[in-house]
């Protein structure tokens, strides 16, 4: 259990020690709504995109096409 906590806690520091810009984050989110629009997204479904997402997705290098659809399900 120890070993666990150590390994969450250090996955924590070097998470939030990665800069995404703004600029990274806009592009993105970009790429996101494409996708999520090909796969037929209504504004409703497109305003539950959110920057936390998009962070965590640049950060874990998530495929756009693949966060757009974990969204619409």
């Amino acid at each position: 259990m120890i070993i666990l906590k150590k390994y969450f806690a250090m996955r924590m520091v070097a998470a939030s020690a990665v800069q995404v810009s703004s600029v990274q984050i806009d592009a993105y989110r970009e790429r996101v709504v494409i996708e999520m629009k090909k796969m037929g997204a209504t504004e409703q479904e497109l305003s539950l995109l959110q920057d936390v997402t998009i962070k965590n997705s640049i950060i874990n290098k998530r495929d756009p096409r693949d966060v757009a659809w974990a969204i619409l399900q």
